[in-house]
């Protein structure tokens, strides 16, 4: 019970949901990779993008508070990203084997 209500308040705050965005990001572009959607180079690009993402997250998290504008500036950042990562996937560079 107590763990429930810990995961629903930590999800309803925000810090949850962008550590589970980070995943799933990771994984799109590790996917897109491996189906030679996305070049290295650009695999490199989105990495980095989504390093600084984690970096700006930790420096965020130091004071062990999110404030709304953190959260929404770290939302506008992943979003910014998930678009960035389709117009990689969808773009006409296709890596050659």
């Amino acid at each position: 019970m107590k763990t429930k209500l810990l995961l629903t308040v930590l999800f309803s705050i925000g810090i949850i949901g962008i550590t589970n965005a980070q995943y799933a990001q990771n994984d799109r572009v590790r996917q897109g990779v491996r189906s030679g959607e996305i070049t290295r180079y650009e695999a490199s690009r989105l990495r980095q993008d989504q390093m600084q993402i984690h970096r700006d997250w930790r420096r965020a998290e130091a004071d062990h508070r999110l404030t709304r504008r953190e959260r929404r500036e770290l939302r506008r950042e992943q979003k910014r990203h998930n678009r960035e990562i389709y117009r990689m996937k969808h773009n006409h560079h296709v890596r050659r084997f």
